[in-house]
């Protein structure tokens, strides 16, 4: 089973949505993912587009559509059969920062999806956290933050401990962060890019031409292990002659055994 995750950046601030929207559907059809996790997904135009192509493919897809954007700019894609879909808004949408960012008024939060992916039954959470924007040692930014991380947190807790739990997104904060322990901390959740290899929290944690991580795919249960993963949407990408990085971010790819 095959899970990919990435931050599109399809928001109303790229000036090159378009353009990379397509070399996105391009990867994800080459990935051949059984399960995609998508975020900033954020102007409608581009997850009509979007649902519509991987339908094409053979996926069932998941979203909500907000009175502006889409809500909380997440869109969840599955080779499987989708028992049941939620999205839930954090509480805590960041105050000042999410107000005057726009994050607040896309209303960051989570999906939850029970699926059945072949052989398994999951339960899905596709999530996007505050961003800081630079302002790395604003107070505010930090309890927010640490707000959402609670907020997420409380709602896996109460996912039943039997069950396989898989949880990506871009949760906008590096692996040498305090956020980091905070959330994994009790959940017995395993972090699959930190079980192939030691992450040290060092360099750009957001990058498109350097290796980074902000992103993450998490899972616990017993019909789940992890074989191998990596850092995707690394090199740009050609259409129309020119060259395209597919996002601001580094995706997560990783296979389960």
């Amino acid at each position: 089973m095959r899970v990919v995750t990435l931050n599109c950046f399809l928001n109303p601030r790229s000036l090159t949505a378009g353009i990379r929207l397509r070399l996105i559907a391009r990867e994800l059809r080459l990935m051949a993912p059984d399960i995609i996790l998508l975020q900033e997904v954020i102007l409608k135009s581009c997850r009509r587009w979007l649902e519509r192509y991987l339908r094409s493919l053979g996926y069932r897809c998941y979203s909500e559509e907000g009175r502006w954007f889409t809500r909380g700019g997440l869109l969840t894609a599955a080779r499987g059969v989708i028992n049941r879909a939620e999205f839930t808004s954090f509480r805590n949408q960041g105050g000042l920062i999410g107000f005057v960012m726009g994050d607040a008024i896309m209303s960051k939060g989570c999906q939850r999806l029970e699926a059945t992916i072949g052989s398994k039954r999951l339960i899905l959470v596709n999530t996007h956290l505050l961003e800081h924007y630079g302002w790395e040692n604003w107070r505010d930014r930090n309890s927010n933050l640490a707000a959402q991380v609670d907020e997420i947190k409380a709602f896996l807790q109460a996912v039943p401990a039997e069950a396989n739990l898989l949880v990506g997104g871009d949760f906008n904060f590096s692996p040498s962060s305090r956020f980091y322990r905070q959330l994994i901390d009790g959940l017995e959740l395993k972090d699959t890019v930190a079980e192939r290899a030691a992450w040290d929290g060092t360099g750009k944690h957001y990058a498109t031409h350097a290796d980074g991580r902000l992103d993450y795919i998490f899972y616990r249960g017993l019909d789940l292990g992890s074989t191998k993963s990596a850092l995707v949407f690394r090199a740009p990408l050609t259409i129309a002659r020119s060259k395209h990085y597919p996002s601001d971010h580094l995706g997560v790819m990783c296979e389960f055994g």
